[in-house]
């Protein structure tokens, strides 16, 4: 789900988010579904006790129809006995009841930071989370936690083959803006608008990369070893990404790697470029095996959330 897509769902919904873990807990901070009153679910908690609980609170929200549009309710919950669970670990969760008539306004609140006039949303010091304060009450009884939906990743995938497409599939689950890279339009295979977010023409792809967005992961795998070369030749250059991974052979990436050097590039910097991809036990070169691999890595450095 895109951020903020539940949004224009036509129906009311609530939506459960994990403002708060410590120790053992099934899924991290920021993790949430929403759960629409025709009992429609996206996203998820963790399962299990935790989950069945908050969606059993999360209809009886729906069900009583709260007068307030954007009422919030925050429940502590330890993941122990009273949970039938052996975790050990302790979450707080936010409830977040939104009308269908009501979501836009909530929406323009997200975007903007306001919702009326007696509320403000205010950054937290770490990790940017929200919360609002009732400016004529400003003490810590009256702050409500907001959504946290934290910056989406930008990921650049450089080539449309079959290794391109299986990881575009694969990836849909996860929270990224997708820019999906090649140098014919009529490459892009199926039906690419639901599991991309941009779709980047360019004769020379290299000149994408050097356009790109900083932070950025690049995935580079097109139909051309030079284009592959041009592409992490640029992309080194600017130094500003977050992972770059080249599909390819050792052999391969030996030969990218004298290139590269010879052209001046800091042997700090090449040693950056990550090739092969994906983990190194998986030798399945079928396309979606490379395409698991490959997401499997970067969660492996904690690059999907």
């Amino acid at each position: 789900m895109k951020q903020w897509e539940y949004l224009y769902h036509p129906k009311n919904c609530v939506k459960v988010t994990l403002i708060e873990t410590k120790g053992s807990t099934p899924r991290n901070k920021g993790a949430y579904f929403i759960l629409y009153e025709n009992g429609e679910m996206a996203g998820s908690i963790g399962g299990g006790a935790l989950e069945y609980k908050a969606i059993e609170q999360a209809k009886s929200i729906l069900i009583n129809r709260p007068d307030h549009p954007f009422m919030r309710e925050i429940a502590k919950m330890p993941l122990g006995p009273n949970l039938g669970q052996c975790c050990g670990g302790y979450v707080k969760v936010l409830y977040e009841f939104l009308g269908a008539s009501d979501k836009q306004a909530y929406l323009s609140f997200v975007e903007n930071g306001k919702l009326h006039d007696k509320f403000i949303a205010i950054p937290h010091k770490n990790a940017g989370d929200i919360y609002i304060t009732d400016q004529e009450n400003n003490n810590s009884d009256t702050e409500h936690y907001m959504a946290i939906t934290p910056p989406a990743p930008h990921i650049y995938l450089y080539g449309a083959g079959h290794v391109g497409t299986a990881i575009l599939q694969h990836l849909r689950p996860f929270h990224f803006v997708v820019h999906w890279v090649d140098f014919q339009k009529n490459r892009f295979c199926g039906n690419y608008q639901d599991i991309c977010d941009e779709i980047l023409v360019h004769d020379d792809m290299a000149f994408i990369a050097k356009h790109a967005k900083k932070g950025a992961i690049h995935l580079v795998m097109t139909h051309d070893h030079q284009q592959d070369f041009n592409i992490i030749d640029a992309l080194l250059s600017r130094d500003d990404f977050k992972f770059l991974g080249l599909i390819g052979s050792t052999t391969k990436w030996q030969r990218f790697k004298n290139r590269l050097l010879a052209l001046g590039h800091d042997s700090i910097v090449v040693d950056k470029v990550t090739c092969p991809i994906g983990i190194k036990n998986i030798h399945d070169k079928t396309p979606h095996a490379i395409a698991i691999s490959c997401i499997a890595q970067l969660l492996e450095v904690s690059l999907v959330k």
